[in-house]
């Protein structure tokens, strides 16, 4: 392990929070590959890597988002995200309509480790399901 991924490991290990998200999560390889990894998406793909123009949904009810109920469906700010492969100690969340995972949660020590597949406000401002989601998950990493 670089010492960059031995640094960030041991603050998650301590009790510290970490969102890894859109091409952060997805180019490098996972810091933490317990909670998740990338993932080759095979539908609706765009430059090899990207799903896009899909729905995502919520597939678990969850502290991290925020009340969200199962089934609740939006149309993302931006019109790609990315997939990933679930590792054993990481739980779907959110997934787009092609069964995809794009939110996936884990614990790791004694903190909290998020991926999430999307770019968050990239040309206008988050609101609805998509921002509650998205600052439920920030608020879940900080821990109790």
């Amino acid at each position: 392990d670089s010492p960059f991924v031995r640094t960030l490991r041991n603050w998650v290990e301590q009790g510290g929070g970490v969102m890894l998200a859109h091409d952060t999560a997805w180019f490098m390889d996972s810091p933490f590959p317990e909670v998740a990894t990338r993932a080759i998406p095979k539908h609706s793909v765009e430059a090899e890597r990207h799903v896009v123009d899909t729905d995502l949904k919520v597939v678990l009810d969850h502290p991290a988002l925020d009340g969200l109920a199962v089934g609740t469906q939006f149309t993302p700010e931006f019109r790609d995200h990315m997939i990933f492969r679930v590792g054993p100690k990481g739980i779907t969340v959110i997934e787009n309509l092609f069964g995809d995972p794009v939110y996936v949660l884990g614990e790791v020590g004694k903190g909290r480790v998020a991926f999430l597949g999307q770019y968050h406000g990239y040309r206008n401002e988050l609101s609805g399901a998509e921002k509650q989601a998205f600052m439920g998950v920030v608020k879940w990493l900080q821990g109790d």
